[in-house]
């Protein structure tokens, strides 16, 4: 090897830091118990998705109503121009 000195210095014992054990422990239960609550919260269906579902239905069931007034409507049109009624008025001079 060589005979070079150490750039670094000689080696120093590493002192012990005192452990935060139990203030991690703390934490890492604090976690768990988020994670849980927004898994909880993600699944279980809360009481604003039965009411974004009866919108819908509403919706829906007005959708059809509308559609139905248009088809009736349509179908007096329709008889009233078979029974000549939209005919132009004959010019009588």
């Amino acid at each position: 090897m060589h005979d070079t000195p150490n750039p670094l210095g000689e080696p120093e014992p590493i002192e012990a830091k005192p452990s935060n054990a139990f203030l991690n422990s703390i934490a890492g239960v604090g976690i768990i118990v988020w994670g849980v609550i927004l898994f909880a919260a993600g699944v279980v269906p809360g009481r604003t998705q039965g009411v974004s579902q009866s919108r819908k239905l509403k919706w829906q069931q007005r959708q059809c109503e509308v559609d139905q007034a248009v088809a009736a409507q349509q179908s007096v049109d329709d008889n009233k121009s078979q029974s000549g009624a939209h005919q132009p008025p004959s010019s009588a001079n």
